[in-house]
């Protein structure tokens, strides 16, 4: 999606292993309040088991609309994934253009390894000691954020120290509402890795947080219908599936009535009951039980009969 204000002409995606970028819906700006800086979010359509890179391209000198950017000052991005630091990198005038995050160095037994971001289905539990309980991760569950910094790269630094972002985090307790995100940021394919030899110097020109973020609130196609994000697939012939979000015309969704597509409805009992109350009745007076012609709405599909359960 593309940012705004001073870092209009930027651009920030994220695409799966194929290069090819995950649908984006509902973008917008939001303005910042309590100290918090203006940002850009979006839904973002994911699937479990998608291994991901988040992309961030600096806009290019030659639009003619030179900003305050591209004329002064470098850009430090630090990316969190539900709520959990994963990393930086800097987008530097005339050197680097674009950021790339696609895994975090992590130490785990002495040994440090290189492990790609996966989105995974979240694990559930209903044992409170084993359920994870940090508030600060599980009030960001289901988002991926860009914290964007300018200000001055001044090179590398001897690294200090320090074990790398927790790749894998415990499970939730099934009571939580958390749960119904339905997915978070895990650990995806590894390999064996060296400590990290230095880190980077940059000055930040504020010193009172983030000049501007960057939000994507993934969640999987169904979630996404369930929420009316968008629409739901139709099954008939010709009609179109989910298009691109600047295309698509939000529509109540019917995310749950495929719950009552095979629940009778009352009327529908009812005449069944009076129809074995006639039979029941014709057997006690010792007449011929008439076998009476089926309507057609008995003998249909029970769909005609589904209970709209999106209506209010």
């Amino acid at each position: 999606m593309r940012l705004g204000g001073q870092f209009s002409g930027c651009e920030a995606w994220v695409q799966d292993a194929n290069g090819n970028r995950l649908n984006e819906y509902e973008v917008k700006g939001v303005e910042g309040k309590d100290g918090e800086p203006d940002q850009m979010e979006c839904y973002l359509e994911c699937e479990d088991g998608q291994e991901f890179t988040v992309v961030l391209r600096r806009a290019a000198v030659e639009e003619p609309e030179i900003g305050e950017l591209r004329e002064r000052d470098d850009v430090r991005a630090i990316m969190f994934a539900d709520g959990r630091r994963m990393g930086a990198r800097s987008l530097v005038r005339g050197r680097w253009p674009e950021a790339t995050f696609d895994s975090a160095r992590e130490v785990k037994d002495g040994q440090w390894y290189q492990s790609k971001y996966r989105f995974a289905p979240i694990r559930l539990t209903d044992n409170d000691d084993e359920a994870f309980h940090d508030y600060n991760i599980l009030q960001k569950l289901g988002t991926l954020h860009l914290d964007l910094h300018l200000g001055v790269h001044r090179g590398r630094k001897r690294y200090t120290g320090g074990t790398g972002p927790a790749m894998e985090i415990g499970p939730i307790h099934e009571s939580s509402k958390k749960g119904l995100i339905g997915s978070w940021v895990g650990k995806g394919q590894s390999t064996l890795a060296r400590a990290p030899a230095s880190g980077t110097r940059f000055d930040r020109r504020s010193r009172h947080g983030a000049d501007y973020r960057v939000v994507f609130k993934y969640r999987t196609k169904e979630l996404l219908m369930a929420g009316e994000v968008i629409e739901r697939p139709q099954d008939q012939a010709g009609v179109e599936t989910v298009g691109t979000s600047a295309q698509r015309k939000r529509q109540r969704s019917p995310s749950i009535e495929f719950i009552a597509e095979y629940i009778p409805t009352e009327s529908h009992r009812l005449k069944k009951i009076k129809r074995l109350e006639a039979d029941l009745r014709s057997l006690r007076g010792g007449g011929e039980v008439k076998d009476e012609p089926a309507s057609q709405e008995q003998e249909g599909d029970s769909r005609r009969d589904a209970i709209d359960m999106t209506q209010e």
